[in-house]
């Protein structure tokens, strides 16, 4: 989703996909409150982010070529 909008910096992008596993594991933490469920979550965020931040230059890369795609001006000619 990010990684397809044109000009977005791939850690931006990475950071914010961190942010949303948190959030959820912090969704987590409020309804179900037990302590080893929501370690573990986090650290599957982290992990996630980690592979993300590791294997992710090539699609990242791959979306920003499909994304910015450059318009020639038009001209008029005489």
């Amino acid at each position: 989703m990010c990684y397809d909008t044109c000009g977005t910096s791939k850690s931006d992008c990475d950071a914010l996909f961190r942010s949303c596993l948190l959030d959820i594991c912090s969704d987590l933490r409020r309804s179900l409150g037990f302590v080893s469920q929501v370690q573990a979550c986090d650290s599957m965020a982290d992990v996630l982010h980690n592979t993300v931040g590791t294997l992710g230059c090539r699609p990242y890369m791959n979306s920003q070529r499909a994304a910015c795609v450059c318009v020639d001006e038009e001209r008029d000619e005489l």
